[in-house]
């Protein structure tokens, strides 16, 4: 099989960032070339992650510059948004398939209308409504990570482990909010288990839970509330440690959260926003670095980094590209509009095109007109 499509890897320049978009062999590189497609690894991406590029070359990709990447490439394959030193590279011919995250940025919003980029994004690719695959990939590895993280600033700042004395908020329970509470009961010993509060706005997945960790918990020991604020608000002085994990894809976060219930907090607890994606569920949240991952507001400690997973860049690349490789694929072989057309998933992916909004949510939260994808092909 021959084709002309060039798949370009650029190393991501976040500030901590080490996944990539692409691995050498298995769902990566090696495959695409059988395939007949030409793969351009800017270098040194892959290094984070534990990817030479001496790997890359044998897997038959060329080594390529930043510039020389995105000029020559019909797909830019990255993990996180492109950053504003980027944008110079847009334009009408090219495809970016990323985590993009556009509700919150109307930087490179604007700057993905104006250069008429086609923009799919990971986060809101949907097979079936609520059900978000490669964003469940990494909401797992952020839920625990943000629990560990979390954990280790109780101990740091309060000198207390998760245990009997200690109170724990989770605020939604998708993916990340069940992936934390895992994290935070696996370790512990029955009689060590902390005080857990659940909190979400379906009553469905408040039981589900209820049954799910009820062999692993005295019910004592649990709490599964429907999100309130009045109820939260009289709940939050007690709390040590309060997650965020709420999302809904392409959406702008709702503030759940209010800057009073994280006053109310004693001073030492922790509050980690994993939504801060999204523009956080937290009043007082903020973005924050994986150099610098915390501020002190009101006494308490906030963890509110992008991008978690970054913090374990080989896991999260495995993971990651395990879920993206087939739409890669499928991009690639039949080409945009055969593969949107053909495959809902990637229909749903897609939040511009063709200097349009075409994802409704993302619409509604920026104010920007929405324009049906179909409309535009």
């Amino acid at each position: 099989m021959t084709n002309n499509i060039t798949i370009g890897v650029p190393r991501e320049i976040k500030q901590g960032e080490k996944r990539v978009g692409l691995k050498p062999a298995k769902n990566g590189v090696a495959e695409l070339v059988k395939k007949g497609f030409v793969v351009l690894i800017e270098k040194s991406a892959g290094l984070g992650s534990g990817f030479s590029d001496i790997e890359y070359r044998e897997a038959g990709a060329r080594i390529v510059s930043q510039k020389e990447l995105w000029e020559k490439s019909d797909i830019i394959v990255k993990v996180k948004e492109p950053l504003p030193e980027e944008f110079k590279f847009f334009r009408r011919d090219l495809i970016v398939f990323c985590f993009l995250h556009l509700a919150p940025n109307k930087k490179l919003t604007n700057a993905l209308i104006k250069s008429g980029v086609t923009a799919i994004a990971y986060e809101t690719v949907e097979p079936e409504q609520h059900n978000t695959p490669i964003l469940r990939s990494m909401s797992l590895i952020a839920g625990r990570v943000g629990a560990i993280e979390g954990a280790n600033l109780l101990k740091e700042n309060k000198g207390m482990l998760l245990g009997p004395e200690t109170n724990v908020m989770i605020v939604g329970l998708g993916n990340a909010g069940m992936s934390a509470i895992t994290e935070i009961i696996n370790p512990l010993n029955k009689n060590a288990l902390p005080n857990l509060y659940l909190i979400d706005i379906n009553p469905q997945k408040l039981e589900a839970v209820k049954q799910l960790l009820h062999p692993h918990m005295d019910y004592k020991k649990l709490s599964p509330m429907k999100y309130d604020k009045k109820t939260l608000s009289k709940v939050m002085p007690n709390i040590d440690l309060i997650i965020g994990t709420t999302h809904s894809p392409g959406k702008l976060q709702e503030k759940l959260i209010t800057a009073d219930m994280i006053k109310s907090m004693k001073p030492g607890s922790v509050a980690v926003d994993i939504s801060i994606d999204q523009g956080g569920c937290f009043e007082t949240s903020k973005p924050t670095s994986i150099a610098h991952r915390t501020f002190v507001k009101f006494g308490v400690t906030h963890y509110c980094v992008p991008n978690i997973p970054g913090i374990v860049p080989r896991d999260s690349t495995n993971a990651l590209t395990a879920e993206t490789f087939p739409y890669l694929v499928e991009l690639a072989g039949k080409g945009f509009e055969k593969a949107v057309k053909g495959n809902l998933a990637l229909k749903r992916g897609v939040n511009i095109f063709k200097g349009k909004i075409t994802h409704e949510t993302l619409a509604e939260s920026t104010g920007q007109k929405y324009t049906p994808l179909e409309e535009l092909l």
